[in-house]
């Protein structure tokens, strides 16, 4: 689709106070903006990826609130900031202030989307990377003091007295790199969330592919032009500091048209929405799949389970091999943590995720545990 219309008129006199008519459209830009939410939005229903998977609900449970933040910053903030950029992109007399305006809010939350879907990922993940320098240092600021609870009446109430400034500069090195802060980059030098992730799994094809979706071309434009909007000058400058063109070093550019170039831009922000729509749509799947790679440490391992059905209330169940194997050893049927029966069959068996094998390995040896306890 091409940028300008036949007599569409070309405005780029900047400097001035703008009219609202100028920012706030009409209904037929309203009624582009309510079509290409039609096309945009999504449900974004997991997708198991697997015919047997292991479902971590308590995982689920922990990322889901997130999950749906996300999902309505989508559908909401990103979708119509978006669509309403490319309605006034193909629809409207071009204005270099006007459009600047509304690329730059539809570019911004793109940017935003990918962290608050990399964070969800490193919550999954379990990095204990820590998102914000003010829970950081405020996790610090704990360390560098003696905790005690005092009691005051029916509660407790927690008193923080600083240990010595010398104690506190021996133990602060080692306390930053403790707790480090999440970041993403499209350097992959400088993305920490990625380094940390490759360092502790290893990575499968699924969470591989939804990371080369981020670094890719079209995503790292997008991104590279927020940080330049950001830190360097706004889409709709004239006048801004930019690189020199015959010596390297900067300078002041004056362009009377501004120093980008809109063409295309709709299309742009159209392969980024989708390529966010598809990695937002990856991510749930991955979560509910509980498609956690092995540890590094274990990734030369295989962990099994058994599946394990009740005849007395008909549930299907996995069970280590390590528990299986025991009480096979010793005679004794696999107990059903869901309705304490012995009248269990053993069925085939399934590789699992390490994760996965020593969660069902501590919640059955404690589930024993207490059924023992109570037959004693």
């Amino acid at each position: 689709m091409k940028f300008f219309k036949k007599n569409r008129n070309s405005d780029y006199n900047t400097h001035k106070n703008f009219n609202i008519n100028e920012f706030i459209f009409d209904n037929e830009v309203k009624k582009n903006v309510e079509n290409l939410l039609l096309k945009y939005r999504d449900e974004f229903h997991p997708t198991l990826l697997n015919k047997e998977t292991t479902t971590d609900f308590g995982m689920i449970m922990n990322c889901q609130p997130l999950i749906e933040e996300l999902k309505h910053y989508f559908n909401n903030d990103l979708c119509i900031s978006v669509a309403t950029s490319i309605a006034i992109t193909r629809n409207t007399d071009f204005n270099l202030r006007t459009h600047a305006y509304y690329v730059e809010n539809a570019i911004t939350r793109i940017t935003n989307s990918w962290e608050y879907l990399f964070i969800i990922l490193s919550q999954f993940y379990q990095t204990d990377l820590i998102v914000g320098n003010d829970i950081r240092d405020n996790m610090i600021y704990a360390k560098c003091n003696d905790i005690e609870f005092v009691k005051k009446g029916n509660s407790y109430k927690i008193k923080l007295t600083p240990l010595p400034e010398k104690r506190i500069e021996e133990i602060m090195p080692s306390l930053e790199r403790e707790h480090r802060l999440f970041n993403i980059s499209i350097n992959k030098k400088k993305n920490v969330f990625t380094k940390i992730l490759k360092q502790k799994y290893t990575l499968n094809d699924r969470v591989q592919s939804l990371l080369d979706i981020y670094f890719s071309e079209e995503t790292k434009e997008i991104i590279a032009l927020r940080n330049e909007i950001v830190h360097r000058r706004s889409l709709g400058a004239k006048y801004s500091m930019a690189p020199l063109d015959f010596i390297p070093g900067q300078g002041v550019s004056i362009n009377q048209q501004g120093w980008y170039s809109f063409k295309e831009i709709d299309n742009k922000l159209e392969k980024n929405l989708v390529a966010l729509r598809q990695s937002i749509q990856q991510m749930i799947n991955i979560i509910f799949s509980n498609e956690v790679p092995n540890l590094k440490s274990n990734e030369n391992y295989t962990f099994i389970v058994f599946k394990v059905n009740c005849n007395n209330c008909l549930k299907t169940i996995l069970i280590n091999d390590v528990i299986v194997k025991g009480l096979e050893s010793i005679e004794i049927s696999v107990i059903c943590p869901n309705c304490n029966s012995e009248n269990t069959e053993i069925g085939e068996k399934m590789e699992v995720s390490d994760r996965y094998y020593f969660s069902n390995l501590k919640e059955y040896n404690n589930f024993l545990f207490d059924y023992w306890k109570k037959e004693d």
